[in-house]
């Protein structure tokens, strides 16, 4: 019985360090988009890095963008019937969401609106 527990947890100790080598493998080759200055765009993705007044947000593609808060960020959770208002530290990494803005000077995203899902926020906010 004890031998057969301690093979299991082997096992798992072992796929879980493959896994987490794979992983660290895996994003020292992300690439950020660059973004051209002054178009706009819309971008739905996870928050994977977050920082005091930006984030970097990995859309479907696995491309990843810097986004940039600025003072007149709407930040809402979307609601069929109503919406409620977030300060940007509710903006927590694993938070899927939709970003609105226009690319500015370095090549990041200058959002002007953000919005997510209040189930999606629960969920991240239980990760972190």
């Amino acid at each position: 019985m004890f031998r057969k527990l301690n093979k299991i947890k082997f096992f798992l100790s072992l796929a879980v360090l493959s896994l987490a080598t794979n992983m660290a493998t895996f994003t020292q080759d992300r690439q950020v988009r660059k973004l051209i200055s002054g178009q706009e765009y819309k971008i739905q993705g996870v928050i994977v890095a977050r920082s005091d007044d930006n984030f970097l947000i990995r859309d479907t593609t696995g491309v990843d963008t810097k986004v940039i808060l600025t003072s007149g960020t709407s930040i809402k959770s979307s609601g069929f019937w109503r919406s409620k208002r977030y300060p940007a530290s509710s903006l927590v990494r694993g938070l899927n969401l939709k970003v609105e803005g226009r690319g500015d000077a370095t090549g990041a995203l200058a959002a002007k609106k953000i919005r997510f899902d209040k189930r999606d926020l629960k969920v991240a906010e239980s990760l972190n």
